[in-house]
């Protein structure tokens, strides 16, 4: 299952387009506390979130996520804006796309998560998705 979060429902839609087709389930949260929440029920394949939301920042969850112990410690994320930069330093599970973005574009920021680390352990869905 992936989880987006953004504060704008069509982004929603465009990243179920693109990846939903793969059969896969999906969460969708507009908020900081709503993703919260969800994350505290659940574990994701992977995550995209936007970095500018209405009511916060998603470095915020994607702080949540990394803390040590965390069950989403290894979870890639993608991190979307179309307004700002992506951080200067990210971890291995984490890529940032600039919006807007392509399926194709998508799919290679996937692949950089595959490929930028020899620990990753992507979801086999995942590996599916990038044999496409």
């Amino acid at each position: 299952m992936f989880l987006f979060i953004d504060d704008e429902p069509d982004i929603h839609d465009l990243l179920a387009d693109y990846l939903v087709e793969f059969g896969n389930q999906y969460h969708s949260a507009y908020s900081v506390p709503e993703a919260l929440q969800f994350l505290q029920k659940n574990r994701y394949k992977l995550i995209v979130c936007d970095l500018v939301l209405e009511n916060g920042k998603g470095e915020n969850v994607l702080n949540y996520m990394r803390k040590p112990q965390s069950v989403h410690l290894e979870t890639p994320v993608i991190l979307i804006s179309g307004k700002l930069k992506g951080p200067e330093k990210l971890d291995k599970q984490t890529r940032f796309l600039e919006k807007p973005f392509s399926q194709t574009e998508l799919i290679d920021c996937l692949k950089g998560l595959k490929q930028q680390s020899a620990k990753t352990n992507l979801h086999p869905e995942l590996k599916k998705l990038l044999k496409k």
